[in-house]
């Protein structure tokens, strides 16, 4: 059933009733201030928590005009934006009135509302206040005002919201300007940019500007700072975030300082250049000790860069602990001006590795106008090597680098120091190392060496410290005993040769002739004494030559046999069949004695050679075989070396050499090749064959006879296989084979 218009009239005024109650509600609770004017702007109504704040009712408004409220004076801007917004214009304005004698600020927004014949009847307005922003504004350009170069506030758009008097006369903008356009111009624009803005006056979406960082540092929310050139000017430049969406810009014009700057810089690399080319190192310390300033040598010689050490204390980093409290004294006297200068000072310092470099200093002060010590200027050689190099020279002046006993010129001023009467009686003892040289040639030289270091031990280890021990010559010692009578020095003498007894170097046995001489009267020259000594030295390594020497070589042999499958049972195996041919050809007595002793030492040059080769059961390789050749001329050097054998040593030289030419070390043939080493060859080829070797198989005597008669005319002296094989017949019909 419908309901009669009166109800529906009445249903529609309680809706429209609480549309505005809820409209009314809504607007009250905005922060800002909102109203209605009518034709007559007369204020219809008014709502929002600022009408609260500042204690302030609705009634205070409605039904009065702008002018009834606030006076002619304050109302004249309103009056104006309101006539335009009845045209139907939106208008947005700023305006100030007293509220309570206070001067309050609004930005106020107009819109017309029209009715339902489109006629305008009344204009809404939203009025924000803008009083803070307006004291923060005039509180900003106080402080940009303050500032004597360029600043600006700038707003994540680039609109200009503040800007000093420098700004507007370096870049002619204006507030409200977009900065960077008011900066550079159309510049940084591309060319289809600056058409669409030429055609429009609207800058592209895409246009910025290509120094600025202002988002950077909004995001960021820290300082930004960096150099700028513009225009032939050099300018610092800086974005600081004031908030989240404003930021101070600042340029400051620093063309002339980077031109003093480089100025100085051009000096400044000068002179470093001048000191990094110095061979001498440069330091500057100020009054706390730290580093300012090293140059390249001085960074070279502690191992740091001079960056990492520019700003450290000195005394922290590179001088030893141990002499740190002694050097910090001296720079403690420098900065007090106790001492202008200090010529001449040496002290440690510590590089990177942990290396110790000793360092010649000359020291001077740096003042500044006023007089004032500023710094410590240091030039610094480093004499490290140097004075290891004096310390050396000093060290083998007076030692022998060999066996660390004094040398001969500290013995001759010690003779010069010593020969005076208070040291009377003086006994001298000269000190002969026997079979140095046989050692020399059989071992080498490092192992004479350690026989002449050996003797040295011994006799240091025999003597007080009061005496002196000095090497006199190559295989010579000479000791002075100060006050020490001949039976005392008897004395030292026998404890050397006790001692001497049981050191061998490679199963040589370390062997001393000892010449002794005493001095007690003035009268006679030490020098004088010497030579005595040195005469019964010589007097009794005459008498021990021949045993000391035997005692080498049959060391030599034992070692050789160790070493090696060159044993007795092998040598006189040899013997027997080089005798019975020595026997057969009617060989002279003297030339089988020679024969005897050639076959005893004729592989004593294998002692040269590894053991591994020696021993080896497989095939050599040729490197190994080219050693193995040199073994007969090693053994010629030793028996040379040794004149009761130099009579076998062309023998022992030339054992290897074949009858054709084709043998080592010197290719002789025939009768080239000495007579008995020939009869060594076929003797140590045939016992060879005859008992076999653990890497060989012994031959049978049908094979022998064989071998040796294809090796005759080629290896062999034909003639001497016919000897041999005629006394293998002989031996086998007497059952009693060689």
């Amino acid at each position: 059933m419908a309901l009669p218009d009166t109800m529906n009239e009445h249903l529609l005024t309680q809706e429209l009733e609480k549309r505005e109650t809820r409209y009314r509600t809504i607007l009250s609770s905005v922060q800002d201030i909102v109203f209605t004017l009518d034709k007559a702007q007369r204020c219809t109504g008014v709502y929002g928590q600022w009408l609260e704040r500042h204690h302030l009712a609705p009634e205070d408004f409605l039904g009065r005009s702008v002018q009834d409220i606030f006076g002619e004076e304050d109302s004249l801007a309103h009056r104006e934006a309101s006539e335009k917004a009845f045209r139907g214009e939106s208008v947005v304005y700023e305006w100030s009135i007293l509220v309570n004698g206070e001067r309050r600020y609004f930005q106020i927004s107009l819109s017309p509302i029209k009715n339902e014949e489109g006629s305008i009847e009344e204009v809404v307005g939203v009025g924000r206040d803008i009083t803070d922003l307006k004291e923060a504004e005039e509180f900003y350009q106080k402080l940009l005002d303050g500032i004597p170069y360029p600043a600006s506030l700038i707003n994540r758009e680039r609109r200009i919201l503040a800007q000093n008097k420098a700004t507007e006369s370096f870049a002619g903008s204006k507030v409200g300007d977009i900065c960077w356009l008011s900066f550079h111009g159309t510049d940084t624009l591309s060319a289809s940019q600056k058409l669409e803005f030429e055609k429009s006056g609207v800058l592209p979406p895409d246009a910025h500007c290509l120094y600025c960082r202002g988002d950077e540092a909004l995001e960021r929310q820290e300082a930004i700072v960096e150099e700028v050139e513009l225009k032939g000017r050099i300018l610092e430049t800086g974005w600081v975030p004031l908030g989240s969406d404003i930021y101070l810009h600042y340029s400051i014009d620093i063309t002339k300082y980077k031109e003093v700057e480089r100025e100085l810089r051009k000096e400044r690399d000068l002179a470093q250049k001048y000191l990094d080319t110095a061979d001498v190192i440069f330091l500057i310390l100020n009054p706390q000790a730290e580093v300012t300033l090293l140059n390249r040598k001085g960074a070279e010689v502690l191992g740091y860069t001079q960056e990492e050490l520019v700003g450290k204390n000195w005394f922290d980093v590179c001088v030893p602990t141990r002499v740190q409290e002694e050097v910090k004294n001296a720079f403690a006297r420098l900065m007090a001006g106790e001492n202008e200068t200090v010529g001449h000072i040496e002290n440690p310092v510590v590089t990177r590795s942990g290396e110790e470099r000793l360092i010649a200093w000359h020291n001077a002060l740096l003042r500044d106008d006023e007089n004032c010590i500023v710094a410590v200027l240091s030039a610094g050689i480093d004499i490290t090597e140097s004075r290891k190099m004096e310390e050396e020279l000093r060290y083998l002046n007076f030692h022998d680098k060999l066996t660390g006993v004094h040398s001969r010129n500290f013995l001759e001023k010690e003779i010069e120091r010593l020969d005076i009467a208070t040291q009377l009686p003086i006994s001298v003892i000269m000190v002969d190392v026997n079979g140095l040289k046989l050692v020399n040639d059989t071992y080498g030289h490092e192992r004479g060496d350690e026989l002449l270091r050996c003797a040295a031990q011994v006799l240091k280890a025999s003597c007080r410290e009061q005496d002196v021990i000095a090497r006199f010559g190559g295989d010579e010692f000479v000791i002075l005993l100060p006050e020490t009578s001949r039976e005392e020095a008897q004395k030292v003498c026998q404890k050397i040769r006790s001692k001497a007894k049981g050191v061998f170097v490679e199963e040589v046995p370390l062997s001393l002739a000892l010449g002794l001489a005493t001095k007690e009267s003035r009268e006679e020259s030490l020098t004088e004494v010497l030579r005595r000594a040195e005469d019964e030295m010589y007097r009794q390594k005459l008498a021990e030559t021949r045993s000391s020497r035997s005692a080498i070589i049959n060391a030599l042999l034992n070692t050789l046999e160790t070493k090696s499958y060159e044993t007795q049972l092998h040598t006189q195996r040899m013997q027997k069949v080089g005798l019975a041919i020595a026997e057969r050809i009617q060989l002279p007595d003297t030339e089988v004695n020679r024969l005897k002793l050639a076959i005893m030492l004729h592989d004593i040059g294998k002692i040269t050679l590894p053991e591994e080769i020696l021993k080896k059961t497989g095939p050599l390789l040729p490197e190994e075989w080219e050693l193995i050749k040199k073994h007969s001329e090693s053994g010629y050097r030793i028996v040379r070396a040794t004149p009761e054998f130099a009579h076998v040593a062309e023998e022992i030289w030339s054992h290897h050499e074949w009858w054709d030419g084709s043998g080592y070390p010197r290719g002789l043939e025939k009768e080239e090749i000495p007579l008995l080493a020939r009869i060594i060859a076929l003797a140590d080829a045939y016992e060879v064959m005859r008992y076999g070797r653990p890497y060989k198989k012994a031959m049978s005597q049908e094979d022998i006879v064989a071998e040796l008669k294809r090796s005759a005319g080629t290896q062999f002296d034909p003639e001497l296989v016919e000897v041999l094989l005629l006394l293998i017949q002989l031996r086998k019909t007497n059952s009693d084979c060689l």
